[in-house]
């Protein structure tokens, strides 16, 4: 941990030669952890080496890209060795940590990715030289890929956690989806502030007809699977949409651009009541 907190506070301890010693410090941390296999020490020092691991490669993969690229470059390969951190704590055999070792290491890096995903709704995504595109980009693909994962750790996760899990994955898809929208219109060439987005008619549109249409993803999946928990879901965010148009778009965005995002929230409207009715409750009589 001591390690781990001289990491954060030192912006240059992976840099010059220094990043050899903390090959050596990594290094010496594998041979310990292969003799204290057993032993009651074994799980702290096991979850303290991987977090310390996966730091250590953000930090000095960051500070290397962003020596010789400008943008958003660092935030995305922080991110990209996080899921990647991720990914193989959730897929670790047995034999190279046991359950709670997995466990305890997964929580941490879920929480890191988590907050690294918050963190990068807040920039807008510029890849130069590359064009700047929605997803597409060096932070939303490893956003993309931080959801996926956490996505997979909640297999992981006890029977009594996982209802947070997917609350947790919730809230970070759709803000991986809002974010998605706001930094295609600012490729467009809205400024991206929080007044300038705002005032947007094309952000005002683009968000309403982005959440009606995870509204009719989710609405579908409940009727598939039964669920009606997932669909009152949808139905909540439908719900805002609704609201939303008549509170915001129709007071903000042009005439067109109101029509246009009224008739397609409306046509996404309709489709849900035709294609994904409200499941029956357990119990009943599915063939009245």
């Amino acid at each position: 941990m001591l390690w781990l907190l001289a990491l954060l506070d030192d912006a240059g301890l992976v840099a010059s030669g220094r990043g050899l010693g903390w090959l050596a410090v990594l290094g010496v941390s594998a041979l310990a952890l292969a003799a204290l296999r057993g032993h009651p020490l074994r799980r702290p020092a096991f979850v303290g080496a991987a977090w310390l691991a996966v730091a250590v490669v953000a930090r000095a993969l960051g500070d290397g890209v962003a020596s010789v690229a400008d943008g958003a470059w660092a935030l995305g390969a922080v991110g990209a060795v996080l899921v990647a951190g991720l990914v193989l704590a959730v897929s670790a055999p047995a034999r190279v940590a046991s359950a709670s070792e997995r466990w305890l290491t997964v929580l941490g890096l879920v929480a890191a990715a988590m907050a690294w995903s918050v963190g990068a709704w807040f920039d807008p995504g510029r890849a130069a030289p590359l064009p700047s595109l929605p997803v597409l980009n060096p932070i939303g693909l490893p956003a993309v890929g931080a959801l996926l994962a956490v996505t997979a750790a909640r297999r992981l996760a006890p029977d009594n956690t996982r209802p947070l899990f997917s609350v947790l994955v919730s809230a970070l898809g759709f803000g991986a989806l809002t974010v998605a929208v706001l930094r295609a219109v600012h490729t467009g060439g809205v400024p991206w502030t929080a007044d300038a987005l705002w005032a947007s008619s094309a952000a005002q549109a683009g968000l309403a007809v982005a959440w009606t249409l995870l509204a009719l993803a989710l609405t579908v999946a409940a009727v598939r699977r039964g669920s009606r928990a997932l669909w009152f879901f949808g139905a909540a965010l439908l719900a805002l949409v609704v609201g939303k148009l008549f509170l915001v778009d129709l007071s903000q965005a042009q005439a067109l651009v109101r029509i246009g995002a009224f008739l397609a929230v409306g046509a996404i409207m309709l489709l849900i009541g035709y294609r994904a009715p409200l499941p029956p409750a357990h119990g009943a009589d599915t063939d009245a």
